[in-house]
């Protein structure tokens, strides 16, 4: 995605942003905008794309990314 808009990969979302997604496993819109500077121009930008990699990892690990 940050390729794709030529900006770095921080102006999508920060590393703290992505480890709180993770560790929350949020697995719906309201989890997702909970974590830390997700307002809803991210959530309506990027929201579906990160919440399939969240639900993803979670099928397939049967757990939550770690730290």
């Amino acid at each position: 995605m940050a390729n794709t808009q030529r900006v770095p990969a921080y102006v999508i979302f920060a590393d703290r942003s992505l480890l709180e997604m993770a560790k929350a496993q949020a697995d719906d819109d309201g989890g997702f905008e909970r974590g830390p500077r997700v307002g809803q121009a991210k959530l309506a930008q990027y929201g579906e794309a990160f919440l399939a990699v969240v639900r993803d990892h979670v099928e397939q690990t049967g757990r939550a990314a770690q730290e």
